[in-house]
């Protein structure tokens, strides 16, 4: 079968070459092919002519900063290219487009100031760029026309990683153990007066919604002003586990009991459902709940059915259900024993 569908594919093509080499033979292909060679005759002189004029073009020039010590650290990036608009022949013009102009190589040492920064001026701008373009090539403008690179040589300071967002899991499922965020802490660099009073470096905004497994994000950290924070980003682990069911038979609380009474329930004990989260199942207990019912809510009503609530619960428990809203009860008054009088109008005789 595979063969034979090789086969009609190989025929076909050689009906459609026949075709195309027919049509190319015939009296209306010569002249669609006559045309086409004066086309081509015409785009090669017109190509010919526009690169022999001169013509403006904008080219960005990488920068690259060499010779920086390893003791530096630089509180501020050099931009990443200088952009100049520039007139030469078409030709050269092409030439740059064609072919990678080299980065301009910035020497550190060169440019600092032995203070705090390495400045490159306008004039030793406009020298890089001759540098890296031909003699015949023109710069009519260049951006940015300096360059200051700010820096500092002081061991820094570690703060902590604030977070900075939300993420909440699906209905279905709850967050697990604590957020992990690797690092936890990363170092600030810059004057001393800048960076003294930091003590806690927050994430950039971030927002996690209806998550249903263990989600690991990427955040990178705000940006101070005149400083450095090495790493920038860190990364954030959110662990996710399911919700699983649980029962629990909890006994029930009387509530503002007077002195001399007491009160019954049926029953003492109600059954209590409701979802947790697996790392929690084993930890939960009986203990956690507490279902009341209130006294001075039965003195104010008649019949024998007491209204039963849950008043305590934990936080992470959810779908919380008694199985049933109400029990019987039944109030005992305590006996106020009699007072004991004594006899004190007879008195002895001596």
């Amino acid at each position: 079968m595979k063969k034979f569908s090789q086969y009609r594919i190989a025929t076909r093509l050689k009906v459609f070459f026949r075709r195309i080499v027919k049509t190319c033979r015939s009296p209306r292909g010569k002249e669609i092919f006559t045309y086409l060679c004066f086309v081509a005759l015409a785009f090669c002189f017109w190509f010919i002519l526009s690169i022999s004029d001169n013509r403006e073009r904008t080219i960005k020039i990488p920068i690259e900063l060499t010779n920086v010590p390893s003791e530096a650290v630089l509180l501020n990036d050099a931009p990443p290219y200088i952009e100049a608009r520039i007139n030469d022949r078409g030709s050269i013009i092409l030439g740059y487009d064609l072919n990678n102009i080299p980065p301009v190589k910035i020497n550190f040492s060169q440019h600092d100031n032995k203070k705090d920064a390495v400045i490159i001026s306008a004039n030793s701008v406009i020298d890089y760029l001759r540098g890296q373009l031909k003699s015949t090539t023109t710069i009519l403008s260049y951006t940015p026309d300096s360059i200051r690179i700010d820096y500092t040589l002081d061991a820094g300071k570690r703060c902590l990683v604030e977070l900075n967002g939300t993420y909440t899991p699906s209905p279905h499922h709850a967050l697990g153990a604590e957020v992990i965020v690797t690092p936890d802490s990363v170092t600030i660099y810059g004057k001393e007066s800048r960076i003294k009073n930091i003590t806690k470096i927050p994430t950039e905004t971030f927002t996690a919604e209806n998550l249903e497994e263990n989600t690991v994000l990427t955040v990178k950290l705000q940006h101070i002003a005149g400083t450095r924070t090495i790493p920038d980003s860190v990364t954030i682990t959110i662990p996710i586990e399911e919700y699983t069911a649980k029962t629990f038979s909890v006994p029930i609380v009387v509530t503002n009991i007077p002195k001399n009474y007491s009160v019954m329930t049926f029953p003492s004990h109600i059954s209590l459902s409701c979802i947790i989260p697996t790392s929690r199942y084993a930890a939960t207990t009986v203990a956690d709940f507490l279902v009341v019912t209130d006294f001075r809510e039965l003195v104010q009503k008649e019949g024998s059915q007491a209204a039963v609530k849950v008043i305590n619960a934990p936080d992470y428990a959810r779908s919380i259900m008694l199985a049933q809203d109400s029990v019987e009860y039944i109030i005992n008054e305590a006996a106020i024993p009699a007072p004991t009088y004594h006899d004190t109008s007879a008195t002895d005789t001596l």
